[in-house]
């Protein structure tokens, strides 16, 4: 593996002595640095580095302007298939896992679970949450909202969060089947990336609050380095498609407020996710059969003229995680963890 430019090579060791060091630092528990570590090098080895060790300092900022408040504890209701986690400002990535861990306990006494959580921030990749919950034999389902920066169809302010959301269906095959995307053009993710690296604002994807598209970033950043834009849908011509699955999502999401104190219904971050267990229908194995030879009729379509062939959802990011934990080398920007980091490079 070869470094990107202005960019180093750690070993994965190095990262997780790192990381552990500042997030302790912070005053977060061990549990929860060991969740914040698994979303972070899940997003690095799949190519996403916009939910990965690039959040570091994001996070700092979060828990010094107490939107995150480190060992923050949950509080967990049970209620039949229903389970509620809930958190004032307690840190969504162990959250999260600890949401997957009940979906995965009762999806598989239950047949169905249904997970909701609120108040806990911030989450990783969706498909982190689904492929979890496939690696036990269940579908698996995860969508997460956060503050509104996404435009319906035809309006020109910010109503719907980027959304993201993942499907994941377990296999019969090596390679689960891991739908994973948001409702944005583009993600947030990938905006602060942009406006970091100083990149071109992206053509007709970004609007600012008083109409009219985006020409440069520091139209849509304020003075704090916080994005103060609106993202457009994708889909392009299609958005109007796209316009309708967002609200059904956002709809659905909206379980996630009912629990609780009247309140609960201002949050921003607040996130779903559903266990079905395929026994309970009949044959598990026929069901992943069924996954699988799917899999397999995508991956035998004809490809259209200059394009390789096709591939189901999360079988690239699938092979890029199996590569990359292999030489369990990443690679870094400088600064991520302060003036040291060229000390700690890596010669694979």
């Amino acid at each position: 593996m070869e470094a990107a430019p202005h960019q180093i090579l750690m070993d994965e060791a190095t990262v997780r002595r790192r990381v552990t060091a500042a997030l302790s630092g912070l005053g977060f528990a061990p549990a929860e640095i060991a969740s914040t570590l698994t979303s972070w090098l899940y997003a690095e080895y799949s190519g996403k580095t916009g939910h990965g060790l690039e959040r570091l300092p994001w996070l700092t900022q979060l828990v010094t302007s107490a939107k995150v408040v480190p060992a923050q504890p949950l509080t967990t209701t049970v209620n039949g298939f229903h389970t509620d986690v809930s958190g004032e400002r307690a840190l969504g990535y162990s959250a999260a896992d600890a949401a997957v861990s009940q979906a995965v306990r009762l999806g598989r006494e239950k047949g169905l679970a249904v997970v909701t959580m609120a108040g806990c921030y911030p989450t990783g990749c969706m498909g982190q949450y689904t492929e979890a919950m496939v690696d036990h034999g269940l579908i698996g389902i995860a969508i997460s909202h956060s503050p509104a920066r996404v435009a319906p169809y035809g309006g020109a302010s910010a109503v719907f969060s980027t959304t993201g959301h993942s499907f994941g269906f377990p296999s019969a095959g090596p390679v689960p089947f891991i739908y994973d995307s948001s409702v944005g053009a583009v993600t947030n993710g990938q905006v602060m990336a942009a406006y970091k690296a100083n990149a071109p604002v992206p053509a007709g994807v970004l609007s600012k609050h008083s109409a009219g598209q985006a020409e440069r970033f520091d139209e849509v950043f304020g003075t704090n380095g916080a994005f103060d834009g609106i993202i457009a849908l994708a889909g392009g011509d299609h958005a109007h498609k796209v316009s309708g699955w967002a609200g059904s999502l956002e709809l659905l999401m909206r379980l996630a407020l009912l629990p609780g104190a009247e309140e609960r219904t201002r949050q921003e971050n607040y996130s779903i996710f559903v266990a079905i267990d395929p026994a309970w229908f009949g044959d598990a194995a026929a069901y992943r059969a069924l996954v699988s030879g799917l899999q397999a009729s995508i991956n035998g379509a004809r490809p259209v003229p200059g394009a390789g062939a096709p591939q189901f959802p999360g079988e690239r990011s699938f092979q890029s995680r199996a590569r990359a934990s292999r030489e369990r080398v990443i690679s870094v920007k400088p600064g991520i963890f302060g003036q040291a980091d060229d000390d700690e490079e890596t010669k694979p």
